[in-house]
């Protein structure tokens, strides 16, 4: 499946997925994230969220990566109510933003897309320090302040 994926072939590796349990091989978190990080690659992001909720429905618990993968497909394909749903849930979870996905959410801050009172709540996920250390600068001066102000 992961050479179908990376070879950009995702209906390949959709349907030997699909075929899984008729082998008697149950899908487990490895396999859902190849085919979530294809679809989400491929913009097919109703396929994505089919299949994170699947994961759910058949015990095989979403990871950090699962979590990473799925909001940067959202937040790159423009579906940004979804991905901030998805960011929440990841905090309950106490999972935590990578590097790609924590600059997508300065971003998107940035771009003032969502609700100002969303940093606050998700200051917790985010590693200001190293967003700063790292060199990654919002766009929005504010976002800048309001970085600066969590960590001081």
């Amino acid at each position: 499946m992961p050479y179908f994926v990376k070879a950009e072939k995702v209906e390949y590796a959709w349907d030997l997925f699909r075929r899984l349990p008729s082998k008697g091989i149950q899908p487990n978190t490895r396999m859902y994230n190849t085919m979530i990080s294809g679809f989400c690659n491929g913009g097919v992001i109703c396929e994505t969220e089919n299949l994170h909720r699947e994961m759910e429905e058949k015990s095989c618990s979403p990871d950090g990566w699962t979590y990473n993968t799925i909001i940067r497909g959202f937040i790159n394909n423009n579906v940004t109510s979804m991905g901030v749903r998805l960011i929440q849930e990841m905090v309950e979870r106490s999972f935590s933003a990578d590097a790609l996905t924590t600059e997508l959410i300065v971003n998107l801050l940035s771009k003032d897309r969502v609700d100002a009172t969303f940093f606050d709540k998700f200051r917790c996920l985010l590693p200001l320090n190293a967003i700063l250390e790292e060199g990654v600068v919002p766009r929005s001066s504010l976002v800048q302040v309001a970085i600066r102000s969590c960590i001081a």
